[in-house]
């Protein structure tokens, strides 16, 4: 039997001026059978982070947007589960927050 690998992560729902949701298509190649899933923009939860801080960090990092945590607002969604992965078992936990912004998001 494997340990349990704990793995909290902050996306955000960003939402634009007209109700359209930002997805990006990636491909996992880290299982057996490559796939391609859909992502909301977010990661991992550093230590020492809350998930707003780790959302407004992963908005930066991944599409050079900058918000102030504070900005983003409570939690409207969270989602977890388990999954496996080149043998290892995970278990995570999704804080989702909601971001509308207007036009395209920019730096």
């Amino acid at each position: 039997m494997h340990k349990m690998i704990s793995r909290s992560s902050a996306r955000v729902l960003l939402v634009d001026h007209v109700d359209r949701l930002l997805l990006y298509r990636g491909l996992l190649l880290q299982v057996e059978d490559p796939f391609y899933a859909w992502f909301t923009p977010g990661g991992a939860v550093d230590p020492g982070e809350t998930p707003q801080q780790a959302a407004a960090r992963e908005l930066r990092e991944e599409l050079g947007h900058v918000v102030a945590p504070e900005a983003l607002g409570p939690v409207v969604a969270t989602s977890s589960g388990t999954w496996s992965m080149r043998g290892e078992v995970f278990s995570g936990h999704d804080s989702y927050f909601m971001l509308r912004v207007h036009g395209r998001a920019s730096g």
